[in-house]
Order: C-alpha cells, then sequence, then structure tokens
C-alpha cells in the first residue's frame, strides 16, 4: 500500500486544475481510440495492378457500351477529360477555357471529335471512339488534329 499512497499523495500535491485537465485528457484519448471507425488496413497497390484494374475497368466500359448510353456517356466523359488535360498541358490554357471552349465547340478543331466529345453523333459509336482516339494520340504526341 505504500506506492498507491505515495502516488495519491503526489496527485493531491498537484493543482486541482492539472490534475483534472491530465485526468480528462487521457479519457479523451482512451475514448478517441476505441470509439473511432475501424479503418481496414491499407494495401500497397503495385503499379502493374494499378494499370490492370484501369485496363480492365475500359474493357468492361466498351462491352457495355454496346448496349447501355450509360457507359458511352462514361467513355465519352473520360476521353473529354483526356483531352482537356492534354490541350491544359501542352497549349498552356487554363482548365476552366479548355472546357468552355470544348463544351461551345470552338475545340477540337476536328469536326467529328469535336461532335463525339460533345455527344452529340451516337449512331456510329465506336467507329467515332476509334477515330478520337487515334486523334488524340496524334496529338498527344506532338502531331495536329
Amino acid at each position: 500500500m505504500d506506492p498507491a499512497l505515495r502516488a495519491f499523495l503526489f496527485l493531491d500535491a498537484l493543482p486541482q486544475g492539472l490534475v483534472w485537465l491530465l485526468a480528462l485528457g487521457a479519457l479523451g484519448l482512451l475514448a478517441w481510440r476505441r470509439f473511432r471507425w475501424p479503418r481496414a488496413p491499407r494495401r500497397p497497390v503495385a503499379k502493374e495492378r494499378a494499370e490492370e484494374v484501369g485496363a480492365g475497368e475500359l474493357v468492361g466500359l466498351l462491352r457495355r457500351a454496346r448496349f447501355s448510353p450509360w457507359a458511352r456517356r462514361h467513355l465519352r466523359s473520360r476521353l473529354a477529360r483526356l483531352a482537356v488535360a492534354l490541350r491544359c498541358e501542352r497549349e498552356g490554357v487554363s482548365p476552366a477555357e479548355a472546357w468552355a471552349d470544348l463544351h461551345q465547340g470552338r475545340w477540337p478543331p476536328d469536326p467529328r471529335v469535336r461532335a463525339f466529345l460533345r455527344g452529340e453523333d451516337a449512331q456510329h459509336f465506336f467507329a467515332d471512339l476509334a477515330h478520337a482516339l487515334e486523334a488524340l494520340e496524334r496529338y498527344a504526341l506532338g502531331g495536329g488534329w
């Protein structure tokens, strides 16, 4: 009982506000550790795995695009984001300006790609998709439209 009595006398000698502050801090720490949301441990994703997931997702979207208008819109949206990012990098325009030009029909100069990215023509989706991908590849490699 001697160590317990010494601890009590030590705490009794401290200012009362400090004792309560330490007690509330300890309770707060215990409550935070007990009641926080359980977090699943994160596993590092290898670079090859991330590319596989992206490619698998695109393959799934392409399969669904045969019959799903949602998948077609999603593919167009991804391609439009890619086109805007490429334009911002190559030409140094702001993203807002690039999106405004795309929505208003001033960019890209190729009318078929412009119509595809804006979602105007849905009759030959896969042919227009292939044409837009080729045009974006040329543009990304430093060529023109």
